[in-house]
C-alpha cells in the first residue's frame, strides 16, 4: 500500500475483486469491472496497516473462491442497472464477505451502508458499455483493497493493494 491513506481522514475503503486487474497505486476516474466484497467502510481510528493485514489474514486464509456467472438483471433503486449475477454455489464468495465484514468491524472500521450485505448480499458485476465481461470467469484468485477521494481530486479512485488468494 503505497499511496498514503490518513486514519484520521475519513476516505471510504471498499474490498473487491478487479476483473481488470488494474495494478496497485494506479488513480482511475471510474472503478474497473468488480464484484464487490465488502461495502464501503472507514477507518475511523484504525491504523491503515492494521485494516490491510485483516483483510490480508482473512482473504488469504479462504484462499480462491470459485464462482459461475449467472443471469443479467436490472438492479438499484430504480431497476435500472444491468447487472450480471454471481452465483456462489457453496457459498464461500457469502462467507469471506461475511468474515471481512466481521473482523472489520470487530478492529473498529466503521461500514457506512450494510444495507446490501450480510444476509442481503448478492454478488454481481455491474455492467459497463466500455468494458464487457469476460465469460470465462470461473474463480476469484485475487481481491484488491480501494478507496475513493472527494469528487472535486479528478482521478479519485485509487487500487492500494492487490492480495492473491492462492
Amino acid at each position: 500500500m503505497n499511496e498514503t491513506i490518513h486514519p484520521h481522514e475519513a476516505h471510504p475503503i471498499i474490498v473487491f475483486h478487479d476483473l481488470e486487474s488494474v495494478q496497485s497505486d494506479i488513480k482511475l476516474d471510474t472503478w474497473p469491472l468488480h464484484i464487490s466484497i465488502t461495502p464501503f467502510f472507514t477507518l475511523q481510528n484504525v491504523a491503515p496497516e492494521k485494516a490491510i493485514d485483516v483483510i490480508t489474514t482473512t482473504a488469504q486464509k479462504h484462499g480462491r473462491v470459485q464462482i459461475k456467472l449467472g443471469e443479467q438483471v436490472m438492479y438499484g433503486p430504480d431497476n435500472d442497472t444491468l447487472v450480471t449475477q454471481i452465483i456462489d454455489s457453496d457459498g464461500e464468495l457469502t462467507y469471506l464477505h461475511r468474515s471481512l465484514i466481521h473482523n472489520l468491524g470487530r478492529i473498529g472500521c466503521q461500514f457506512t451502508d450494510l444495507t446490501y450485505a450480510l444476509s442481503r448480499y448478492s454478488p454481481h458485476i455491474s455492467h459497463k458499455s466500455s468494458n464487457p465481461i469476460p465469460t470465462s470467469i470461473q474463480s476469484i484468485n485475487s481481491i484488491s483493497v480501494a478507496t475513493k477521494l472527494p469528487k472535486i481530486v479528478g482521478a479519485n479512485k485509487i487500487i492500494l493493494n492487490n492480495i492473491p488468494l492462492d
